[in-house]
């Protein structure tokens, strides 16, 4: 067989790839079609170097004779004569000249014609030493000022335009194989320069603009050192990189050099130009301080629901319950939290001291669109106290029964009396039964008064959608504003009057109002229902909330185990037939009076220190958010009672452990609090943002690569898409670049902030993402700052508490 530049080649394809590289793209093959005679392989290497690649005899020497070498893709052409029209940019870059060359170099020559032979140029390589991506300058001359062209590649080859967001550092290779300082310069010259004396350099590509469009995750960890022009595009790019920086899990520790003697508009490169030493420059490196990074506001992603702080019994439910149905652990968490605290109802209180006092009210609202198994996980939970309440009917009809007849006796003493004109007293009416309601489903405030004054223990609202609570507040008009704040009152256990009742022209008046309220509630719903006056007057900072992400449904064999929820039911039903204490003061006359628990000496020290430290937290805050973190503080000792109280009904104080579990919840409260009042304020483009990382979270453990990212999202169905998509989310601090290596290959993924912190910025095993895990607050955990309280002898007072209180590269960019 003869090869010979005659030969009938043809570019290879999916269809019929190349059989030496077993690649797509860029090769070609001759004779027949899937079983060619000869490969002109740009990849790998043979004895026959044909131009930019190697042929291949195929039929007259083995395969695995033939040397394989990879090189890098700067040595790739296709054997098209002439450029092909490329595809749009997806990444917004798109090149005025949509053409496809062969190789790096006929990209660049291409400019000839309009600029003549660059004066310089710059390969950037990736983690594997391909070139991706080749600046081009030409030096200003009498006719023409600096030029900076870039060029990149393609699936198909390679284009006049910059890479997709994500680019690779310049030099990056020698960065990654390097240790020790690294310096950050504007410009390939000011880094060549440097490279020079032997030490590791690099930029980024394009200009001082562009530095946000490039990847530092490489950088993470290491010593950095910022060398910038002494103009103000060069102060722009310093601030720029620090910022970038910041942003990575690992922070580096960054110096920035202000080269003494530097000319205006000057850089590394006339610095040395003009005399001055590798010595000089590494006393001015050491003479300089650390600068301080920049910590960003990162968006706020789900984190899981804490589970692990729950009472055992009720943590076990939550999970069982939560897999059977296939929901997060939050849609049931939060109706068991709610259902415990109505089950104890008005029966008990916290004193955190003499003046402050909280009861066993929590609100909590699942926020979640429909199809999210909210109803299926809150039908689980309410079971036992559906069955009580059965009971409690069944029981109201038996002593409606034995009603009847003494009501009759009654009515006939009394028509009796009333005819005989006797001076003695009328007869006694009877009392009539009250039904004890343990659940509401009307919401109007009446409906709970009347429910209150028949059992004063308290209820609990239950709404599969939380719509029509808000939409009753005021459903009279003469009553303008008064549901809501009988509803406030409700809270705080505190009194709730209402003037609507027709009985006997007589109002109705609870004393001691105790409602807890579970439910779920679609998220435009919510966002609307709770616009204006119901933030403004600390509604909906009452509210404790929950919006998990969704899930697809699948089929599950999990069941709750019988004992799993009899223990569950057990406990709820303990919490029901908790009585209430005798007020024997004088003014009391043995009225019913919730019991009174304490925190242990231990947890009072613990809680002083997290109000303290909420406190000052709390002063971060501002609006709405600030509104709901300032409730909180009062939720943590309600969680505590709830917990001491289902852990053991017959409990007289909270214990420090018990305090800090209800602690770490209020945390989580607080981080979905924040999410739900600014994803409220948020764009579009944000909350598109902020709906690809959560999926990003839920579907793939906090990581994923553009690849994977493209097979998965209908809307980026190209790499350079979610490329482009991953790009926007390092852009607005969501997480960062991390290499990844096996083996055989390297690539790039993009991990989450909140996982990012426990990854390694390089990976030398593991083809697998990140399990998914707890993500990790940016703000300061609330536990983690109070020192843990030293045991306390079993006699003795404990020890006295502290106070309270307390034309060149910007321009091609900008074009």
């Amino acid at each position: 067989m003869s090869i010979s530049d005659g030969a009938a080649w043809r570019e290879v394809s999916k269809q019929e790839i190349c059989p030496v590289c077993e690649r797509p793209d860029w090769c070609a093959v001759t004779g027949p079609e899937g079983n060619p005679d000869a490969a002109y392989c740009m990849r790998e290497s043979s004895d026959l170097p044909k131009g930019d690649g190697w042929i291949h005899r195929l039929k007259d020497h083995g395969l695995e004779a033939t040397p394989r070498r990879k090189l890098p893709t700067s040595k790739v052409q296709s054997t098209a004569k002439a450029p092909l029209k490329a595809k749009p940019s997806d990444n917004g870059d798109e090149p005025k000249d949509a053409a496809v060359y062969p190789t790096a170099e006929a990209s660049v020559a291409s400019y000839a014609q309009q600029l003549g032979k660059p004066d310089r140029q710059w390969p950037y390589r990736d983690a594997d030493g391909e070139t991706v991506l080749v600046v081009a300058r030409w030096d200003a001359t009498g006719e023409r000022k600096k030029t900076i062209r870039p060029v990149s590649r393609t699936a198909g080859g390679w284009i006049k335009a910059q890479a997709p967001a994500g680019r690779p550092l310049y030099r990056l290779p020698e960065l990654l194989a390097s240790e020790g300082t690294v310096y950050v310069t504007e410009g390939e010259p000011a880094a060549d320069a440097l490279v020079a004396l032997g030490l590791t350099a690099t930029t980024s590509s394009t200009g001082s603009t562009a530095a946000v469009k490039s990847d530092w995750s490489p950088l993470a960890g290491r010593d950095v050192v910022i060398v910038p022009d002494n103009d103000e595009p060069g102060a722009k790019y310093r601030d720029a990189v620090l910022a970038l920086l910041g942003r990575l899990s690992n922070r580096p520790m960054a110096r920035v050099v202000e080269l003494p003697g530097l000319p205006a508009k000057g850089d590394a490169v006339d610095w040395l130009a003009a005399g001055h030493t590798a010595d000089e420059l590494a006393r001015v490196v050491e003479a300089t301080e650390p600068a301080e990074l920049p910590t960003p506001e990162r968006p706020l992603v789900y984190r899981p629901f804490p589970t692990h702080t729950l009472p055992p019994t009720m943590a076990r439910f939550v999970t069982e319950a939560a897999r059977a149905v296939g929901c997060d652990e939050a849609i049931v968490a939060m109706p068991a939290l709610a259902v415990a605290a109505g089950a104890i109802g008005a029966t008990r209180t916290l004193r955190l001291k003499r003046t402050w006092y909280e009861p066993a009210v929590l609100w909590c609202v699942v926020v979640s669109p429909s199809g999210a198994m909210k109803s299926q996980g809150r039908k689980l939970v309410l079971a036992p106290i559906l069955r009580r309440q059965k009971k409690e009917l069944a029981a109201h009809r038996e002593a409606l029964r034995a009603f009847g007849p003494l009501q009759a006796i009654y009515e006939k003493d009394l028509a009796a009396w009333k005819k005989s004109k006797s001076s003695e007293p009328p007869p006694e009416a009877p009392e009539a039964p009250q039904l004890r309601e343990l659940l509401l489903s009307d919401t109007t405030v009446e409906a709970v008064a009347k429910a209150l004054y028949a059992n004063p223990r308290g209820v609990l609202l239950d709404r599969d959608e939380l719509a029509a609570w808000f939409g009753s507040f005021d459903a009279y008009k003469s009553g303008k504003g008064s549901d809501a704040q009988n509803w406030m009152n409700t809270h705080g256990a505190g009194y709730v009057k209402v003037n609507r009742s027709s009985a006997a022209g007589a109002p109705l008046f609870v004393e001691r109002a105790c409602v807890s309220v579970c439910g779920t509630i679609q998220p435009s719903i919510f966002t609307r229902a709770l616009s204006g006056e119901h933030r403004e007057s600390g509604f909906a900072a009452r509210l404790l909330v929950a919006n998990p992400p969704r899930r697809a449904k699948r089929w599950t064999d999990d069941e709750v185990s019988e004992t799993t929820e009899a223990a569950f039911t057990s406990g709820l039903l303990a919490l029901l037939d908790l009585e209430f204490g005798a007020d024997d003061s004088e003014e009391g006359e043995g009225d019913p009076i919730p019991r009174v628990l304490r925190l242990s000496p231990v947890a009072q020290r613990r809680f002083v220190a997290f109000v303290n430290h909420h406190g000052a937290a709390g002063l971060e805050r501002d609006g709405d958010e600030a509104a709901a973190w300032s409730k909180l503080e009062g939720y943590a000792a309600r969680l505590a009672l709830v917990f001491a109280l289902f852990e053991d009904p017959d409990a007289v104080e909270v214990s420090d452990d018990q305090l800090a579990r209800a602690i770490t919840l209020v945390e989580w409260f607080a981080h979905e609090a924040a999410r739900f009042y600014r994803g409220a304020r948020e764009t579009d483009d944000e909350r598109r943002l902020r709906e690809l990382a959560d999926w990003i979270d839920t579907k793939h453990g906090g990581a994923i690569s553009p690849r994977k990212l493209a097979q998965g999202r209908r809307d980026l169905k190209t790499v350079e898409k979610a490329e482009a998509a991953i790009a926007e989310l390092i852009g607005a601090g969501y997480g960062e670049w991390r290499i990844k290596r096996t083996a055989t290959k390297s690539g790039r993924e993009f991990v989450l902030a909140s996982f990012a912190a426990s990854a390694p910025s390089t990976s030398t095993d593991s083809t697998k993402s990140p399990a998914p895990r707890e993500s990790v607050d940016v703000d300061a955990p609330l536990v983690a700052e109070i020192e843990p309280a030293p045991p306390f002898e079993p006699a003795g007072e404990p020890p006295p508490l502290p106070a309270e209180g307390v034309g060149d590269a910007d321009d091609w960019e900008a074009a």
